[in-house]
């Protein structure tokens, strides 16, 4: 945080200067550079947004088991399946990273996870990437719950004989985590996600995380 009156650069400044540069150059380039002159640092946050309070969020987490479970259509031929790969559960991974303090926080989440087929064996994959909003409620100043909720898109490598699966996901999870040290946290969590076109569910999935948090 600088001291007020001094003249210091800051990551905060730093990016608020850059985004109101870029901002600027798009209306007229020519004029953006005496827009920085005549706006002192204290002024720039007003004009973009208030970073006041907020950090870097960045999490990794590990996957132990996910499955996926398609959605059946009773009435329908083939019972209206649109997901036909057979996969058994897999693992993978989550990665993180947003703004936010204490409480609340945006950013995304990238979900890979690896799977096999059934009967043949043959590797599957599966990659989302989720826009991902959390609150988290604290108990004391360690332990806390957070829910997630999410909205993104996912995307399949499967075998040849299985038709695409790509589309639209929505996400729900629900953790339980432990500041271990400042800016440090571990939690263990739980997450449902369902995924399709609109007007056609493809299928469900359900999955364990469990990793660590670190805010800076």
């Amino acid at each position: 945080m600088p001291v007020e009156g001094a003249n210091t650069m800051t990551p905060r400044s730093a990016v608020l200067i850059i985004l109101t540069l870029c901002t600027m150059a798009l209306a007229d380039p020519n004029e953006a550079p005496d827009v920085l002159r005549i706006l002192p640092d204290k002024d720039l946050e007003p004009v973009l947004f208030n970073l006041e309070g907020h950090e870097l969020i960045f999490s990794a987490t590990l996957i132990p088991t996910l499955s996926f479970y398609a959605d059946k259509d009773g009435g329908e031929i083939n019972e209206g399946v649109e997901f036909d790969a057979n996969l058994n559960s897999g693992s993978g991974y989550i990665l993180r990273l947003g703004l936010g303090d204490k409480k609340n926080s945006l950013g995304f989440a990238y979900m890979t996870t690896r799977h096999t087929e059934t009967q043949t064996g043959e590797e599957a994959r599966m990659d989302a990437l989720f826009l991902e909003g959390a609150t988290r409620k604290w108990f004391d100043s360690r332990v806390y719950t957070e829910v997630g909720l999410g909205v993104g898109g996912m995307v399949f490598d499967l075998p040849q004989h299985y038709q695409s699966a790509d589309g639209i996901a929505g996400l729900a999870r629900i953790a339980l985590g432990m500041e271990l040290v400042e800016h440090v946290r571990a939690q263990v969590g739980a997450g449902m996600f369902r995924w399709g076109h609109p007007g056609e569910t493809y299928g469900n999935g359900s999955y364990i995380e469990l990793g660590g948090v670190w805010q800076f």
